[in-house]
């Protein structure tokens, strides 16, 4: 919990241990002060929350039209078509109510493919943005990677 709405979660789904060819099953138990070793994986993750509570998660939302008033879920659709930052709501924006359905809770829906672990967070008194994936290449070109000594 970061305060009394706003809530982290990661490491809160049981995993299954990697069984690899060089020593067999992984044994190593989880201390929290080392990552997992642990598969690639393509997840679904469901978060139901009251209304006027943003979902940030992994991966890509899949039902802004279900958890979104009409005029931010097209904000939110508008952020997909670019790769710019944008501010699609204000934490006064949620707090007044006009983000999320008005539904007695919404279930955010979030899929990620390929990747090791997924995580979330949410809160009712956060701004909302969008990110855009990264569509380029993060490891440096050929001709970057050499070092001077």
């Amino acid at each position: 919990m970061i305060d009394s709405t706003t809530y982290f979660l990661a490491y809160f789904y049981p995993r299954v241990a990697v069984f690899d060819d060089y020593s067999g099953w992984d044994r190593m138990d989880f201390t929290d002060s080392q990552e997992f070793y642990n598969d690639f994986n393509d997840y679904i993750l469901n978060v139901s929350v009251p209304k006027n509570y943003i979902v940030w998660a992994t991966g890509d939302l899949k039902n802004p039209d279900d958890v979104l008033t009409s005029s931010y879920s097209r904000k939110f659709a508008s952020t997909l078509r670019n790769d710019a930052i944008v501010r699609v709501a204000s934490p006064d924006d949620i707090l007044q109510g006009k983000v999320t359905a008005q539904k007695p809770t919404n279930t955010w829906t979030w899929t990620s493919g390929h990747i090791s672990d997924v995580t979330c967070a949410l809160s009712n008194q956060l701004r909302m943005g969008r990110i855009q994936r990264c569509r380029r290449p993060v490891y440096p070109q050929k001709s970057q990677r050499s070092v001077r000594l």
